[in-house]
């Protein structure tokens, strides 16, 4: 599994500009009709724009904002389609209400190349997945039924990074271009909602989704409000094979200790990026000391 590469934070004080490319409420819809029946922009997986026998209905049932959502059950099947960017910096934030499972997705390529699944079990797992097989998901979090969960993406196809937020929580970075399907891509084309049933852990699909944006972030010199806030980053965590850390400047040296304050391994770096294998270790929790040109952190990750 390729792990990011990198994530910066260059300046406490930046300003980041935002240009909203679309957001929806789904609330000028007419509830119980399909979304995309209603919408030039909403399309189902088969039907295009104008609707189809999967196009969600539109529901006053539960809204996060008034006073409707989109309902997504089993079978219907909708997207949002990004117009195949291939450079950039783009946050996809919506909020969910999960009466019962769910399942949306990333795909570089609609119906080709998928990029990221997420489903949220029975077990009420949030299951990451970037790499072919569910056997390879990873549980990032957990989520409630029957509460509102806002759910974001901040995708940087120049340095090649997604971050997946929950509740403003970051639960994991990685590389975008990963694929589940073997064919590494930096092209966003579309976002999925599915209502999946009957495999990979789903059984039953019955959500709502409300306040749907995308936005385009149009700044090189900082992002307070999306990135974690330090020069020096360390992903993917939870890990499983390779950990890699990222700096700004050089860095000159890593010491990672267990929680007993014992050394297991140290070395002297002399570059801006390093990477390590996690083979050998005991999977736990473990204090990844860095000391970099720009500065010194401390940071907890998890070995799977």
């Amino acid at each position: 599994m390729k792990t990011v590469t990198g994530i910066f934070l260059l300046s406490a004080n930046a300003v980041l500009s935002q240009t909203i490319i679309f957001e929806d409420h789904f609330d000028t819809y007419t509830v119980g009709q399909g979304t995309a029946a209603q919408s030039a922009v909403w399309e189902t997986w088969t039907g295009g724009t104008g609707g189809g026998t999967n196009d969600a209905r539109v529901s006053d049932e539960h809204a996060l904002t008034p006073a409707n959502s989109m309902k997504m059950v089993n079978g219907r099947d909708m997207i949002y389609p990004f117009g195949d960017l291939s450079t950039g910096r783009y946050s996809v934030e919506f909020n969910a209400f999960m009466h019962d499972q769910a399942y949306f997705n990333l795909q570089h390529e609609k119906g080709i190349n998928w990029a990221v699944d997420i489903y949220l079990t029975d077990d009420n797992e949030i299951k990451y997945l970037e790499e072919d097989g569910i056997e390879n998901s990873i549980v990032v979090g957990t989520y409630s039924y029957d509460q509102w969960t806002n759910f974001q993406f901040t995708i940087d196809m120049d340095l090649d990074t997604i971050l997946f937020h929950v509740d403003g929580v970051l639960l994991y970075a990685s590389n975008f271009s990963n694929s589940l399907d073997f064919m590494p891509s930096n092209h966003l084309d579309i976002i999925n909602f599915y209502g999946i049933y009957g495999f990979n852990g789903v059984t039953e699909t019955y959500y709502y989704v409300d306040d749907f944006k995308v936005t385009q972030l149009e700044s090189t010199v900082g992002f307070d409000d999306y990135y974690t806030q330090s020069a020096i980053t360390i992903f993917p965590n939870p890990a499983k094979e390779l950990v890699t850390i990222n700096a700004a400047e050089k860095i000159d040296r890593i010491v990672i200790y267990d929680l007993s304050g014992k050394i297991i391994k140290q070395e002297q770096v002399s570059a801006a990026n390093y990477q390590f294998s996690l083979a050998g270790f005991v999977p736990g929790i473990y204090l990844v000391e860095v000391h970099a040109n720009d500065g010194q952190t401390t940071q907890k990750i998890t070995v799977l």
